[in-house]
């Protein structure tokens, strides 16, 4: 006589049910049992290393991105394939390759399009934002071109640097 094992499935409703536990397939080469079913939960499976479960019981070869002349945006997970991408910069967002957003440094701006890049500022621009997506560089201030504070400052110093010799020749 076969005896067939439940399990209590909860529901939303907060009422349960007993449901028939799923069959192992034990003869199944890509198949691996992690867990038998109890009286909380159904079997639990999963396929070997380079595959993944599609939907419920089936264990499908992981798809090899390199070998269809692509790269790999995402890895292939105990549940899903690998997503390949048409460029190495590419990454998976929300199911779909696109271009990974870059981030440019100072003195560059952003130029955006579809694959987007930074180049430098013109000569008499920046932008001092260490990691940024600005798409315009600024005006640079302008430094002062008046050299008489600087000529100054060099003037007290020789005439400090005069008293003191004086002071320390006058001693002797």
């Amino acid at each position: 006589m076969l005896v067939t094992r439940r399990f209590v499935f909860p529901s939303l409703t907060r009422k349960t049910s007993c449901e028939n536990c799923s069959h192992f397939d034990e003869y199944n080469p890509y198949l691996v049992q992690v867990d038998e079913c109890t009286k909380y939960h159904d079997v639990i499976i999963k396929c070997h290393a380079g595959f993944y479960l599609n939907g419920g019981k089936a264990c499908k070869v992981c798809t090899n991105c390199t070998l269809e002349g692509k790269y790999q945006g995402q890895a292939c997970t105990a549940n899903q394939d690998a997503k390949c991408c048409e460029d190495q910069t590419m990454i998976v967002k929300d199911g779909k390759c696109q271009f990974a957003p870059i981030f440019c440094g100072r003195g560059e701006y952003l130029v955006p399009s579809e694959k987007e890049k930074c180049l430098p500022c013109e000569p008499g621009s920046t932008n001092p934002e260490l990691r940024h997506r600005l798409t315009e560089c600024t005006e640079r201030p302008k430094q002062p071109t008046d050299t008489a504070p600087q000529a100054a400052t060099a003037t007290s110093y020789l005439v400090g640097l005069a008293l003191v010799l004086y002071y320390l020749l006058s001693l002797e």
